[in-house]
């Protein structure tokens, strides 16, 4: 990626500090680091971008952090609103000792996502909803003119799940989706900021064109990870709503999202003994909880990832299910015959998922970086 080549050039009293503009009108600060931290802290970023005499639009700042002496890298973006940003970024304990760099460009854009039907003709509407991480959903519609909408000025931190359908028609919509955020700018303004982890930073950079050109093209590798990705149901609930716990020693899962699995499994009860040899339930009128046993194993029944009761359970239809999951207990048995333990979750429908025949269209959205940030490190 080529940079403008007018640029002017503000020093601060920290070595290390670069920053660039595209034009003399403008200003891009970045306050002053420590030169040293350590494994675990916690590095405060602050950033503002100005036009004289003019107010900002939402824009993006996308920022790399690289250790100087490897190919180690994170690849952040936050949100700049009425031109500043302010985060946190807290240090993983086990992050290598060495002279790192800040490398930040500001984008002249906010998350976006142009959209098309393809199929059917004529609709004037989509019916969107979006569910971020949290579970909190939002649902809003979408004029189409001429078939085409944009969802643009979309703030939400991390990953959320878009979903689309229409009201307007029952037959399938065909949708095509693109969002174009960080791939192909040209930055307004550029800087860079070094610091040491553990150890004194390394001799600051002079020259910010030869900086740029050595770590600015990892951009085309990272975001080949698209920033919308289409998903089929069973992924975009099992992201949502199972806990990593429920998502460890898996057995078996059944997607009852799918019309024909839930069709067979129209007696809920009937069902499960077909597909768990010797399937018997019991209940603890003490715990008032409910139990079931196999010919090889007990069985700790969950509804929602919560103990669930036999009113709760008898209460239950398959058309209510979006997953059943099987897994392998690796505590001790229980129940009395010492059988070792098997967990069956229930996971009932929600979101927009509850109706699932009209959100035909499921999208993963990889938003901005949280606020504050734990820096991940393996």
């Amino acid at each position: 990626m080529r940079f403008l080549k007018i640029f002017f050039l503000l020093w601060f009293a920290l070595p290390g500090t670069i920053i660039t503009c595209d034009a003399q009108q403008a200003s891009f600060t970045l306050a002053a680091l420590q030169k040293t931290y350590l494994p675990g802290d916690t590095i405060f970023l602050e950033a503002t971008y100005a036009l004289e005499g003019k107010a900002i639009p939402p824009a993006t700042l996308s920022v790399i952090l690289k250790q100087d002496s490897s190919n180690l890298n994170w690849w952040l973006r936050w949100p700049l609103l009425k031109g500043s940003m302010s985060s946190a970024i807290i240090l993983p304990k086990n992050i290598p000792h060495g002279s790192y760099t800040f490398y930040y460009a500001v984008q002249p854009r906010f998350f976006k996502v142009y959209g098309q039907v393809l199929s059917p003709p004529g609709l004037s509407m989509l019916n969107a909803n979006i569910i971020d991480e949290n579970g909190n959903s939002n649902n809003f519609d979408l004029p189409l003119d001429r078939g085409t909408f944009t969802l643009k000025n979309i703030l939400f931190y991390n990953k959320a799940i878009l979903n689309l359908g229409s009201l307007e028609t029952k037959q399938p919509v065909a949708i095509r989706m693109e969002a174009v955020l960080d791939s192909g700018f040209t930055p307004a303004a550029t800087g860079l900021q070094q610091i040491g982890i553990g150890t004194a930073p390394a001799p600051a950079f002079t020259e910010t064109d030869k900086a740029f050109e050595k770590v600015w093209p990892l951009y085309d590798v990272f975001y080949k990870e698209k920033l919308l990705q289409h998903l089929p149901p069973q992924v975009m609930f099992d992201s949502l709503y199972v806990t990593q716990i429920f998502k460890k020693n898996t057995v078996e899962v059944f997607n009852f999202l799918d019309p024909e699995i839930a069709r067979l499994a129209n007696d809920f009860e009937g069902w499960l003994k077909k597909i768990i040899p010797g399937f018997k339930l019991s209940a603890d009128e003490d715990a008032n909880t409910v139990m079931a046993q196999s010919k090889q194993y007990n069985y700790a029944i969950f509804l929602n990832e919560q103990l669930t009761t036999l009113l709760n359970l008898s209460k239950l239809k398959s058309s209510d299910l979006a997953l059943v999951k099987i897994l392998n207990l690796v505590e001790n048995p229980v129940g009395d015959n010492k059988k070792p333990t098997r967990i069956l979750a229930l996971y009932t429908r929600r979101g927009s998922l509850v109706l699932p025949d009209f959100y035909n269209h499921f999208y993963y959205l990889n938003g901005y970086t949280s606020p504050e940030y734990v820096l991940p490190y393996l």
